[in-house]
């Protein structure tokens, strides 16, 4: 049997990480021109940090939301009250997730830890050398 794997509006939260990583695609290669965002490192730590603040603010207003929810329907103050969660982890949390994805995808961008190309020359110039078919 399926079980859904978020709770209340967790579910946003892939939702707006991929519209944030392509707005921010768009917009960087239309201000810098074509093929900017993938021929530099850090346009994409741009849009997995943007993301990554927009869902730990999103997710911060809508906890406090259901808190103050749970407060005002039982009129007492309380702790416990239905998160909104995406794959069981609580919406705000996801935030740090997404800065750390970029994080995580910059430094391997630039210190080409899975390419195993030369890592003295800058990224645009390896991808200009392999285009003319020069090593």
């Amino acid at each position: 049997m399926w079980f859904p794997k978020w709770t209340r509006l967790g579910f946003l939260v892939p939702i707006i990480f991929v519209v944030f990583l392509l707005l921010g695609q768009l917009s960087i290669d239309s201000y810098f021109g074509e093929d900017y965002y993938s021929g530099h490192d850090w346009p994409p730590l741009f849009g997995c940090s943007a993301a990554g603040l927009v869902i730990w603010q999103v997710g911060s207003f809508l906890d406090k939301r259901a808190k103050r929810e749970r407060d005002l329907k039982n009129y007492e103050h309380t702790t416990q009250y239905d998160a909104h969660t995406f794959i069981y982890v609580k919406f705000h949390y996801w935030g740090l997730v997404a800065i750390g994805l970029g994080v995580f995808v910059y430094l391997t961008s630039v210190f080409d830890i899975f390419e195993g190309a030369d890592s003295s020359q800058p990224k645009q110039q390896r991808s200009e050398q392999t285009s003319d078919g020069n090593p």
